[in-house]
């Protein structure tokens, strides 16, 4: 290949990836990129200098932002603009939140990750998992008169009276309706989120919704969340306050 060819291939590889965020790797400008180090070399510095990186998975090859330094980060504005019930930065956090409990499910034990791999988690499982940890996180920090919160970072009040406050959810002519101002509809948000990188699939039936993890899910839960550089630590820690929260005894907000 011409060096023009060879920019032109790598352009065209980081700006569909820009555009999709993965690829198959059979995908024709994928092969080119595992096949010519040339090309590989030319799409590492147009990351390098956009601040993502490029990870090559089993199935598919991921385009994933920096968590700090990128000109791609998503800030809080535009997150608002691809979440249609948000009304303030509680419901972010707790879009966030349930997220993180959706990958403690998979990022787990064999037997627990089959079972949802199978089965799917429904919206009344992670609606029941969210009540479940925001009521051991608020009781830890009552106990220490608000350090949880300081030494996590975490708005734990907050995160806890918007989630009690909330309603369970709508139900319109026996169908039940992800409406804002429910427990449901923020949960529905979350998912959404999720959906449009094509990490889960979700069945929208009348009394429920069923999420089950697609193998972008997976690949990207590896290249993302073993490779956090700073951050790896706080998520690793995170993960084990869910994991702590969902094996205490408490109940329902």
């Amino acid at each position: 290949m011409t060096q023009n060819e060879i920019q032109k291939t790598a352009g065209d590889l980081f700006f569909t990836l820009l555009d999709k965020g993965y690829l198959p790797c059979d995908n024709l400008l994928v092969i080119s990129y595992i096949d010519s180090d040339e090309i590989r070399s030319y799409v590492k510095t147009l990351a390098n200098s956009a601040g993502v990186k490029i990870v090559k998975k089993e199935k598919y090859i991921h385009m994933l932002v920096n968590p700090y330094g990128s000109i791609f980060a998503s800030s809080l504005t535009d997150l608002k603009k691809r979440v249609k019930n948000y009304e303030s930065k509680i419901d972010l956090y707790l879009m966030g939140i349930i997220c993180l409990i959706l990958f403690s499910e998979a990022d787990t034990d064999m037997s627990t990750k089959i079972n949802w791999e199978n089965e799917g988690i429904t919206y009344q499982q992670l609606e029941e998992l969210t009540t479940k940890i925001l009521n051991y996180w608020k009781t830890i920090d009552d106990k220490n008169d608000g350090k949880f919160s300081v030494k996590w970072s975490l708005t734990i009040k907050n995160l806890y009276n918007k989630w009690k406050l909330l309603h369970y959810n709508k139900v319109t002519n026996g169908k039940i309706r992800y409406s804002k101002n429910t427990k449901f509809g923020i949960i529905d948000d979350a998912m959404k989120i999720l959906e449009k990188d094509k990490m889960v699939f979700t069945r929208r039936l009348h009394q429920t919704s069923i999420v089950t993890p697609t193998v972008v899910f997976y690949e990207r839960l590896q290249a993302r969340f073993g490779n956090l550089g700073k951050y790896q630590d706080r998520y690793e820690l995170l993960k084990s306050l869910i994991n702590e929260a969902k094996n205490s005894d408490e109940v329902t907000i």
